[in-house]
């Protein structure tokens, strides 16, 4: 009952990003950080507008300075990954310093020399909301550009396998709390607006640096100088007719790992009554895999190259001159394609790029929404996975919006009769076209990537850094099982 309305913005900061830190959900979490800053920054300034200073206030101030910027942002590396015996070390230091940073602050601020509006002139040791802001924002950067394999971020552990093994972010971690309890540090910083002006500034060179390194690759690959370059490149054996659609199937997916079901889905594109000249799989990249998996048993990651790798293997012999695996970034891959159908346009022949995607993967309500970009076609196969309510009473698709109704395709003259496969078509907007290949064979309902990664994780004891260690022919091994 003796709370007042500074006491209220107070409290309201406290613990919901130790929850979000729990979750993974790390955004979340350093955006409720910034928030609490934010609540921190103001309940002074009510109190003293309303008249309301106490002594409940200054001690619910620092109780709320400790949980908000110190608990929550260990806990946020903690969650991140660092949890050897070292980083454990690392991040109670971190809080030990804290605490004595807060419990100095209580007694010895009045001593810090003030300018004539009574604001201190400087701040003695790193304030924690700097300290806490400043980690927070490392670990929701990290965690969302999947810079995980950095030495400045969780990701690479020295010693490995020994007792005093660390992740080098604990420096960072050992620096900040080093700075806050220090007597000699002196900052004449105006927290208001420097602390998110730096914050902002951190994200924006982040994004910077991430762009550059897409923009090289992508330079780099569209660089073809010599025969070697163009040798580089999978041949795929299809021949262009004239007076068609020459279809190209661009299978997409985390793949983490591969299996059967995968497999399935990729051999039915093949299917005569397809008529596709070949497929390009494209692994998902690592930054949009961490995301998906970030719930999921993320400690079963598999690299983008490693899963490149390992479809390179697995797919069947006599259909490995119509498959290639795009091992690299994405993002080449659509100028890539554009150039390729007007090349082929220009010679007179029609070339489509087209979605390969099981039905578990559409969305009726915008099927060509597939990423990492829309192409103008979409071929659905339910060969690995049979979703019933994909279809009607009458046994055709069920509608897409935006698409008119199915119809079945008759097999052209000379094509093989596929016996246990129905393909049907639909025609939408703009020239949209979706394709349904209903396969009468097996589907495997009990067999995902999510529970494989549940039985590698309990059954080998796998961990990030020991999978991306292992090599691709132990790799196999492992997924032999789960392979035809």
């Amino acid at each position: 009952r003796n709370l007042r309305v500074a006491d209220y913005l107070t409290l309201s900061n406290v613990v919901l990003s130790i929850y979000s830190s729990a979750e993974s959900r790390f955004l979340l979490a350093y955006a409720l950080i910034f928030v609490g800053y934010e609540f921190d920054r103001f309940d002074g300034k009510v109190a003293r507008w309303r008249n309301e200073c106490s002594e409940m206030g200054k001690e619910l101030d620092s109780l709320s300075d400790l949980i908000t910027f110190v608990t929550a942002p260990a806990f946020m590396l903690y969650s991140l990954g660092l949890r050897t015996a070292i980083d454990e070390a690392a991040l109670s230091f971190y809080v030990l310093c804290g605490i004595a940073r807060l419990a100095r602050f209580n007694i010895a601020a009045h001593l810090v020399p003030r300018d004539e509006n009574g604001k201190p002139l400087y701040h003695q040791g790193l304030p924690t909301p700097y300290a806490g802001l400043l980690i927070g924002t490392a670990v929701a950067v990290s965690a969302w550009m999947g810079w995980t394999s950095s030495g400045l971020v969780p990701g690479v552990v020295l010693y490995r396998g020994r007792w005093w093994e660390f992740h080098p972010a604990s420096g960072f971690v050992l620096a900040l709390g080093s700075m806050m309890i220090s007597g000699r540090l002196k900052l004449k910083l105006d927290g208001g607006i420097t602390i998110p002006a730096a914050t902002a500034a951190i994200f924006a060179v982040c994004w910077s640096m991430s762009l550059q390194h897409y923009l090289q690759l992508a330079y780099k690959e569209s660089r073809l100088t010599s025969a070697a370059d163009l040798a580089a490149f999978q041949h795929l054996t299809g021949t262009l007719q004239r007076g068609r659609e020459n279809l190209i199937l661009v299978y997409g997916g985390s793949f983490n790992p591969p299996h059967r079901g995968h497999i399935d889905v990729l051999l039915s594109g093949l299917a005569p009554s397809v008529g596709a000249l070949g497929i390009v799989v494209l692994p998902s990249e690592d930054f949009h895999l961490r995301h998906k998996v970030a719930k999921s048993h993320p400690e079963f990651f598999l690299r983008m190259e490693r899963r490149a790798e390992i479809w390179a293997a697995i797919v069947p012999p006599h259909s490995r001159d119509r498959v290639w695996v795009w091992a690299s970034t994405w993002y080449p891959f659509k100028t890539f394609t554009d150039a390729l159908v007007r090349l082929t346009k220009a010679d007179g022949f029609e070339l489509a790029f087209s979605h390969l995607i099981g039905p578990d993967n559409v969305n009726p309500d915008d099927p060509l929404d597939i990423l990492p970009y829309r192409l103008p076609r979409i071929l659905v196969s339910n060969r690995g996975r049979h979703v019933a309510t994909g279809f009607s009473s009458d046994g055709s698709p069920t509608v897409w919006k935006g698409f008119g109704g199915w119809s079945r395709c008759a097999n052209e003259k000379g094509q093989a009769e596929d016996s246990d496969t129905v393909l049907w078509t639909c025609v939408g907007a703009d020239g949209a076209r979706g394709y349904y290949l209903q396969s009468a064979g097996p589907a495997y309902a009990d067999i995902s990537s999510t529970n494989l990664r549940e039985m590698f994780v309990r059954s080998q004891g796998l961990d990030e850094g020991r999978l991306n260690q292992l090599s691709t022919e132990t790799l196999l091994g492992f997924l032999a099982p789960m392979l035809p």
